[in-house]
């Protein structure tokens, strides 16, 4: 499940070629540039990764605040 996402987009990619932007929906592309050696790469990736961390938990607390638990 891990590798899903990353093998669709490749497979989808191969027939059609905007489906490689897939990728993007999980921070797999952008957290590789924080071992990056530019200061601002880092910087980015930071604050990309952040990103994805508050529009996931805004949409489980949203998702999981309707249901009765």
């Amino acid at each position: 499940m891990v590798l899903g996402v990353p093998l669709f987009a490749l497979i989808a990619g191969l027939k059609w070629d905007e489906a490689r932007y897939i990728r993007y929906l999980l921070p797999w592309a952008t957290q590789n540039f924080l071992l990056h050696h530019s200061v601002a790469y880092v910087l980015a990736a930071i604050g990309g990764c952040l990103g994805y961390t508050a529009i996931f938990l805004t949409l489980g607390y949203r998702h999981f605040a309707k249901r009765d638990l």
